[in-house]
């Protein structure tokens, strides 16, 4: 179904729900393309208008038989997942902080399951993070017909409430503190993180202060009741902490 349009050159990572390569289109330009079967996921064109400088742009779906290919812009740069941890406390807020608005204006666009992980985040230079991957992205309306009943996303990162299908943007702060909690050495690498349903968190021996602390065992609430609202409200809680004051 991408013959006559796209060359692929090399696959960049293989999931769950599909394989992502790196592509040149007819004209020239490099692209990344994620092929997935579309069987059991519902596919929502309204994710082509999304614009955001921390989210990839995804320029076309083209469906083929059982499969879907997502064509999207070509991020270059390490994963979190790549990048030697832990972090700094100071480049983890400062990461979180641009992460918290791009959740900030999904959310406002009605997306959740988002599948928010370290190898969904690409640092591109100098320092800004961009989400590179929403194939299992949908629209909070449309949970009924994406089959909200199936578990979809990576189960160390996953809140404990999707494991029913029952997600919202609250589930998607909850994957992204632990994807930062990761950056920061908790859990450690030697996790097996794709497979993993109850990864060792160690928050209390991380070097950050008391108020970044209880931001992030707020994000990390096992009751979605007891987590931040939305990702506004988790990014002023950032705000007051020291580290986001030594770097502002």
């Amino acid at each position: 179904m991408l013959e006559e349009d796209f060359e692929l050159e090399q696959m960049l990572g293989v999931g769950g729900l599909g394989i992502v390569w790196s592509a040149r289109s007819a004209n020239g330009n490099r692209v990344a393309i994620k092929i997935t079967d579309m069987r059991g996921l519902y596919v929502d064109y309204a994710v082509l208008a999304i614009r955001h400088p921390n989210v990839v742009q995804t320029r076309q779906i083209i469906k083929g038989g059982d499969k879907v290919a997502y064509v999207m812009d070509l991020v270059t740069g390490e994963t979190l997942e790549m990048v030697p941890s832990p972090m700094t406390p100071a480049s983890v807020v400062r990461i979180l902080d641009r992460l918290l608005d791009a959740l900030e204006y999904l959310h406002e666009q009605g997306w959740c399951r988002l599948d928010i992980k370290p190898k969904n985040i690409v640092m591109r230079a100098p320092r800004e993070p961009v989400i590179i991957d929403l194939g299992t992205a949908v629209k909070l309306r449309d949970l009924g017909q994406a089959l909200d009943a199936m578990f979809i996303g990576t189960p160390a990162f996953a809140a404990p409430e999707a494991w029913v299908g029952k997600v919202d943007i609250r589930s998607d702060l909850y994957s992204l503190t632990m994807t930062m909690a990761y950056a920061l050495g908790s859990p450690p690498k030697s996790e097996p993180l794709d497979t993993s349903f109850s990864p060792r968190l160690e928050l209390d021996s991380l070097s950050i202060s008391y108020d970044l602390l209880t931001v992030f065992k707020r994000g990390l609430s096992q009751d979605p009741d007891d987590r931040f609202p939305d990702p506004q409200a988790m990014r002023v809680a950032l705000h007051d902490t020291p580290e986001w004051r030594d770097i502002s």
